[in-house]
């Protein structure tokens, strides 16, 4: 049986790790945004132009998928609710398990943001899905236990295939950006990065080394909350 992986179009990790395997592995493509347009309007109005054209998108993309001859792989667990409804057989790659505990409030604290209304019921066709898979693939094995522990998977239908390094991790021409010693952060500023409690450690490092740099790399997150208010609000507590 041929299988058909799905690429999404976009700049975040899981549209890079779509877009790198599909250079490596020899089996049809599908591209599509759909999962771009979605979550680029998480939690907000569904009566919104920007959330009905997302709808129809991912309405087109359903009705391409089922039009796939074959298995499908869809490399990103949010493409779950795509899958529901197809008569072939389909491969979820599950990355991790974050918007569901902030779905079932596992943690006193969200770990990204509380999902609201129609997010929440499409969350969970994306995790319904995540049970119905032919096949599971996970980057490694603490993600494997979680879907074993919370969604109640077969531990025999997870694979667990960890994320490859290329040539994108490696030094690339400039040099440093800097010519003082600097400490790197490469992430977000959900809560799930803790990202405050770096900024108190940095603080007191500041006292033994007074030049020592923080450099930065990431957006602050997505637009369901206004994560850079938080972040600001933590340097002038430690200013």
């Amino acid at each position: 049986m041929s299988i058909t992986l799905v690429v999404t179009r976009g700049n975040g990790s899981m549209d890079l790790y779509s877009s790198r395997l599909a250079e490596h592995l020899d089996v049809p493509i599908m591209l599509t945004d759909a999962y771009q347009r979605s979550s680029e309007i998480f939690n907000a109005p569904w009566w919104s132009g920007r959330a009905r054209r997302a709808g129809s998108a991912g309405l087109r993309f359903w009705l391409a998928l089922r039009r796939v001859e074959g298995a499908v792989h869809l490399p990103n667990h949010h493409l779950g609710r795509f899958a529901l409804g197809l008569s072939q057989p389909f491969i979820l790659t599950v990355h991790d398990l974050i918007r569901y505990f902030d779905l079932t409030g596992h943690f006193a604290q969200p770990l990204i943001h509380p999902p609201k209304g129609g997010d929440r019921a499409l969350l969970h066709l994306d995790y319904r899905a995540v049970r119905r898979a032919a096949k599971v693939i996970a980057p490694s094995d603490y993600t494997k236990q979680d879907l074993v522990r919370y969604l109640g998977l077969d531990p025999g239908r997870i694979e667990v295939i960890q994320h490859g390094v290329d040539a994108t991790f490696s030094p690339q021409p400039g040099g440093r950006p800097l010519e003082e010693q600097y400490l790197l952060y490469v992430g977000s500023e959900h809560p799930r990065k803790n990202l405050p409690f770096l900024l108190g450690v940095f603080k007191e490092l500041k006292h033994g080394f007074p030049s020592l740099k923080l450099v930065k790399v990431g957006r602050a997150g997505g637009g369901e909350a206004d994560f850079r208010v938080t972040t600001m609000r933590t340097f002038r507590q430690l200013a």
